[in-house]
């Protein structure tokens, strides 16, 4: 599950689209490399569970990984909770596809079905911006 994984399966049409070519770009010192695992650590500077939604339901971030591999795959795992009334329910979400990096810019694509997210990578994090959420990940 990703945040954007969380994010498009909550706000469907909010993936940002990526800029750029599809090559992997070598890491240097300002074009540092995404591959390995990243944990989400803040939405929107909070620190997580982070409320996605307020009510009717009540949707939450619980947690959130990024592995990206040097074959150019990536999965990414986590779970989002819904509240509604009485009833909880946390679901774990898993999503698999392919990753490019050109500059400081990352363009994932999921193989399940096509969705696209660009994060930026500044250093020792990982940053989406969809849809008014920030999300912050951390190696």
């Amino acid at each position: 599950m990703r945040l954007p994984l969380a994010l498009v399966a909550f706000l469907a049409a909010s993936t940002i689209a990526a800029c750029g070519s599809d090559s992997t770009a070598p890491s240097t010192s300002s074009n540092p490399s995404v591959q390995g695992s990243w944990t989400l650590k803040t939405v929107n500077g909070g620190g997580l569970p982070a409320t996605l939604q307020a009510a009717n339901p009540k949707v939450e971030v619980v947690d959130d990984q990024y592995s990206f591999n040097a074959d150019g795959t990536y999965s990414e795992q986590g779970h989002i909770r819904t509240t509604q009334g009485a009833a909880v329910t946390t679901l774990a979400e898993v999503e698999i596809g392919v990753w490019t990096q050109t500059g400081n810019t990352i363009r994932t694509v999921a193989t399940a079905d096509g969705t696209v997210t660009s994060l930026v990578i500044s250093g020792s994090s990982l940053t989406a911006t969809q849809s008014g959420f920030t999300l912050v990940y951390g190696r």
